[in-house]
């Protein structure tokens, strides 16, 4: 008994870190808060209230797919399914351990109404075992409602790890919209390897409302704003941060290849496209190690 629930234990956290991101399970976005606020001393309390509220949102999510992801012929979801109340709590105990961490560690009123925003809204995206029963829909159903909870929860869940590391800012509120606009370039592509089951469940994701040749597209404008806009924010405010804009060659060949297949992508192609996701994680490798750099230019 003692296995099997140990093995359940080690699932939950299986689960709890998918899909990987850049905030959680990889801790890039709290590595490169930590060290442009010029506080090393943050970044384990940045990775734990991360690894928090992330978990929280996969687990629900997944727990709130479990039947649908049965239907599709996924075998883990039974696990999910049978052992929903202890999943539940879980998820309401990581919930409220990620705010009280900013209860504890943020003085203003301002941090602790945002740090509601990403409990709520990933709470509502993925949610039809509770509130779903009166509201009939769900967030994760239709694409704007999920790129507003991408919008708002991308930012918000910045701006508190910014407040948490030192304080949030007007230059930390321009630097946490650019690394939303860049998670939003990319979040738009997750759907794509989904998009004919989401079809068949009748949801009009990002990915089955546009099509696949156009959510590519869009990807690549969204990339391609988040180069302009930090270009011009290092210009203006932090030099050092010039470093990161350099993986835009990788979107110009991308634009080029795709140009060249009319946006088509076949089997044959999907190292083109990992090749693009690379060069979203060589930015933000650089931006980290751009923070570490103490260079002045004078322009």
């Amino acid at each position: 008994m003692v296995d099997n629930f140990l093995d359940h234990i080690k699932y939950f956290i299986k689960m709890s870190a998918e899909p990987p991101t850049i905030v959680y399970p990889y801790p890039l976005i709290p590595a490169f808060v930590s060290l442009y606020s010029e506080n090393l001393a943050s970044f384990l309390i940045l990775i734990i209230y991360s690894a928090l509220i992330c978990s929280a949102a996969n687990l629900w999510n997944h727990l709130n797919d479990a039947d649908e992801d049965q239907i599709s012929g996924s075998r883990d979801s039974r696990i999910l399914i049978e052992r929903k109340k202890e999943v539940i709590l879980t998820v309401i105990i990581l919930y409220s351990l990620s705010y009280l961490i900013v209860q504890m560690l943020s003085s203003g009123l301002l941090e602790k109404i945002l740090a509601l925003v990403p409990i709520l809204l990933t709470w509502l995206y993925s949610d039809k075992i509770l509130i779903y029963k009166f509201l009939k829909f769900r967030l994760k159903e239709h694409y704007i409602g999920e790129i507003v909870t991408y919008l708002a929860v991308f930012l918000t869940c910045t701006l508190i790890l910014f407040s948490i590391a030192g304080e949030i800012n007007s230059k930390n509120i321009f630097i946490s919209f650019i690394l939303t606009i860049f998670y939003l370039s990319i979040i738009v592509l997750k759907d794509l390897k989904d998009l004919s089951t989401d079809e068949s469940f009748g949801y009009k994701t990002f990915a089955v409302a546009f099509g696949a040749e156009n959510t590519i597209k869009i990807s690549t404008i969204l990339n391609a704003v988040y180069y302009l806009v930090l270009f011009g924010y290092a210009i203006r405010f932090d030099a050092k941060l010039l470093l990161a804009t350099l993986p835009v060659f990788f979107l110009i060949y991308f634009i080029f290849r795709m140009q060249r297949l009319e946006w088509k992508i076949s089997l044959e192609d999907v190292n083109l496209i990992k090749n693009y996701v690379f060069s979203y994680l060589s930015s933000i490798i650089l931006l980290i190690v751009a923070s570490t750099i103490n260079i002045s230019i004078f322009l």
